[in-house]
């Protein structure tokens, strides 16, 4: 008896440790502490040299990329801007890498990248157990975590899937909201990863309107268990970038059904209307314009599911197709009615019961 629970606990140990070492992340803190240590010497003149290889390094490369998607300013803009800051304490006119915001935040940023340093391979251990249980055995990722300063984005990835990038401006010296954002950032590198696992048969094109109803379907997906992976809820302790977070996340609890019929609405005008606009679409549902509102749909439906399922649930639809996501919240309060949940009406479910006809074939 003894011998055998002796070789279960080496079984758990040696899967535990072939499991923390499936996901792991280094994180890079070059481009940001860059930026703090210009940022310190205002009121000096810099060398055009100095900005220039500031500009490009790897994390500000990922910025200016970002920022220039978003605003067309590129990164002569990234300096000229940065330079005005530096050399004379303001900055006339935009300031699209929100340098004033940043340079404002300085002592805080600072504070931040000191203590993630003190132990740096903690952290980045923490950030990647946190995503584990919802990450299927066959993603192995060795990620890079750019942790930026400057530009509009709390976090984004760009191309390759093996990187993320997190800004630490707008987070001050919350660290616990700052690993909660990594993970979500970081999981979408999961997500991207199974996405390249499927296997596809692309023989048929979908029309303008399937692959625009489509794409939105994706979104949802990605975006909503993302935001229940990396859970601000989940935070005992909140500080006041976390909490901001929660508020929004309580808002979008309080007006959930409402939220359900808006993504019925955008659903029935990508799949119907042939002059549709895609960009619209997802301004509505995945922008600060509307507070991101189809983040909170989202992360109600992948709540449901692991609810019923555990994490197995989500687990298994990073290697499955995107559309599978809202099909099986469908079946779970069809299968479940006493659980009260949000449902979705008749002309929804047929829609995405004709979406599932290009499961695995966009």
């Amino acid at each position: 008896m003894i011998i055998r629970y002796s070789i279960i606990l080496f079984s758990l140990f040696f899967v535990g440790n072939a499991r923390a070492q499936q996901i792991s992340i280094d994180i890079d803190l070059e481009s940001a502490q860059a930026i703090v240590n210009l940022l310190k010497q205002a009121n000096e003149t810099v060398p055009e040299e100095e900005l220039t290889r500031v500009s490009q390094l790897y994390g500000n490369q990922q910025l200016i990329q970002k920022v220039k998607g978003y605003s067309g300013a590129d990164s002569t803009v990234f300096k000229s801007t940065l330079r005005q800051l530096l050399e004379t304490g303001d900055i006339v006119g935009d300031d699209p890498y929100e340098w004033k915001r940043v340079q404002g935040g300085l002592s805080k940023i600072q504070n931040l990248i000191n203590s993630i340093s003190q132990d740096q391979q903690a952290f980045e251990d923490d950030i990647s157990q946190r995503i584990q249980s919802y990450t299927p055995s066959s993603i192995n990722l060795h990620a890079r975590a750019c942790l930026l300063v400057g530009g509009g984005s709390l976090g984004f990835t760009i191309g390759d899937s093996q990187t993320f990038n997190v800004a630490l401006h707008p987070i001050g010296d919350d660290i616990e909201g700052l690993k909660v954002l990594m993970a979500h950032e970081l999981y979408h590198n999961v997500q991207s990863e199974g996405y390249g696992q499927r296997a596809r048969s692309l023989e048929s094109k979908p029309s303008f309107n399937e692959k625009a109803t489509y794409a939105l379907l994706y979104q949802l997906y990605s975006e909503g268990v993302a935001n229940f992976v990396g859970d601000f809820t989940k935070i005992e302790n909140p500080g006041p970038f976390s909490q901001e977070q929660i508020d929004l996340y309580i808002k979008n609890e309080k007006r959930m059904r409402t939220s359900f019929y808006l993504l019925e609405t955008v659903l029935y005008h990508a799949y119907h209307n042939p002059k549709t606009s895609y960009g619209q679409l997802y301004n509505i549902g995945f922008t600060t314009e509307f507070e991101e509102v189809f983040y909170g749909v989202g992360y109600e439906m992948a709540k449901q599911l692991a609810a019923h399922d555990g994490p197995i649930a989500l687990t298994e639809l990073v290697v499955q197709d995107p559309i599978r996501f809202i099909h099986n919240y469908i079946q779970l309060y069809k299968e479940n009615p006493e659980k009260n949940l949000v449902t979705f009406s008749e002309d929804t479910e047929e829609l995405i019961s004709k979406m599932m006809h290009w499961e695995n074939a966009i």
